[in-house]
């Protein structure tokens, strides 16, 4: 391939293809005579790197101050970062952030490799949450009085992330396992087939997904399929009075 002098200077348009290019370069003189050649690699590189950001959750958290780390697939790659679309920044070591906000963020990355090829933006999207759930009802109620076993037990709350939150309900503390339905915010139970009478303490508190755990909700519940018994009557039976209102007196146990 002839190359092409411009003053003390001679160039060569070579073509390169992805990966290592070698050549083989000789020098020729007006006279014929040829030089030693020297080898030459040229590595071409036209991929753009892809870049991700590694974190310590999965998308939601109660950190005020989380931590990301950055990658390539491209060992010596650079970043810039760029979050909740307002600052742009390198980011080489990762990125730190203090006091964030409560809210949605967004966290942006793009890797440059060695050769200056520019990866597309990668997001990450994550929640700060700070705020405990809450259990805004329960049942079976406080100081319920039952004589029959209701079909569910259920507790509802006042939030519910996309990922499953984790629930514990106990009844005398024992604990029962839970099912959720997302879209009415609520978690069932099957109530217990076996439950002695008398009185009976459920317990209910969950964890959201961000971490944030709510307080103990109690319900305290009294059991009763004993039927209430007659002890006397006053007057007795054939009891004969000439009084035209007169006072029964009835005394239950129950």
């Amino acid at each position: 391939m002839p190359a092409t002098v411009e003053g003390d200077h001679y160039y060569l348009d070579v073509p390169l293809i992805e990966g290592a290019n070698s050549f083989e370069i000789k020098a020729a003189d007006c006279c014929g005579f040829i030089s030693e050649p020297i080898n030459l690699t040229v590595n071409a590189d036209f991929t753009a790197p892809i870049p991700n950001i590694i974190s310590s959750f999965d998308t939601y958290t109660n950190n005020p101050n989380p931590t990301f780390q950055v990658s390539s697939n491209e060992e010596q790659s650079t970043f810039l970062c760029w979050f909740d679309w307002v600052n742009f920044f390198l980011c080489d070591n990762g990125v730190s952030f203090t006091d964030l906000p409560e809210g949605n963020h967004t966290l942006e990355v793009v890797a440059v490799d060695r050769a200056g090829n520019q990866s597309d933006f990668f997001p990450y999207y994550f929640v700060n949450d700070y705020t405990k759930p809450e259990i805004a009802d329960f049942f079976p109620k406080d100081n319920a009085l039952v004589n029959y076993l209701p079909k569910f037990i259920f507790a509802m709350i006042n939030e519910i992330n996309p990922v499953n939150p984790d629930a514990d309900l106990k009844l005398d503390g024992i604990s029962i396992n839970t099912n959720l339905d997302p879209e009415n915010k609520l978690f069932f139970a099957d109530f217990p087939k076996e439950i002695a009478e008398g009185n009976h303490t459920f317990t209910f508190s969950m964890t959201d997904a961000a971490g944030n755990e709510s307080d103990v909700f109690t319900s305290t519940v009294l059991k009763d399929v004993t039927p209430p018994k007659i002890t006397s009557v006053t007057p007795i039976n054939g009891y004969l009075t000439n009084v035209l209102n007169h006072d029964i007196i009835i005394t239950v146990e129950e």
